[in-house]
């Protein structure tokens, strides 16, 4: 009895990793072993998710059913069912894809944007105008000196 599941395309996986970058919260729980519901969307995109379609998995059996799914098949799928739900990250290993290059990239990624946006410089940045002046009251200013 075999039940094959083709590797998840790299065009596919790198998508996928791009839909994480915004959700990086929901990569913690992936860390320890949980199927985030925020990420649901994106694992579960049809034909574009991590989830295999009907035409990505392949049933094997030598037993004389004549049927597509034998009872062999289907009590292999519950198995591998059963498994998925006590450790949801196996639909990488299923996929053949490395759950931590999703989480380093998304990491990496997230990074960058966060780098990228620091050197713009903020609107809510006040520039050298008197404060004042800018809300209508006199000010004292009063400097302080350091003491030696």
């Amino acid at each position: 009895m075999t039940v094959s599941i083709l590797p998840l395309s790299d065009p596919i996986w790198q998508v996928i990793k791009t839909n994480c970058v915004g959700k990086i919260d929901s990569l913690q729980e992936l860390i320890v072993g949980k199927f985030p519901k925020t990420l649901a969307e994106v694992f579960t995109a049809k034909g574009k998710g991590l989830f295999p379609t009907t035409k990505e998995i392949r049933f094997q059996c030598s037993c004389p059913d004549g049927a597509n799914m034998c009872k062999h098949v289907a009590a292999v799928l519950y198995g591998v069912g059963a498994r998925l739900d006590d450790d949801p990250t196996l639909f990488f290993v299923l996929r053949n894809v490395v759950v931590d290059d999703l989480i380093s990239e998304t990491i990496s990624q997230k990074a960058e944007t966060h780098l990228r946006k620091s050197k713009a410089k903020s609107q809510r940045i006040i520039e050298d105008t008197d404060i004042g002046d800018m809300f209508g009251i006199e000010m004292e200013t009063t400097r302080l000196d350091k003491a030696d």
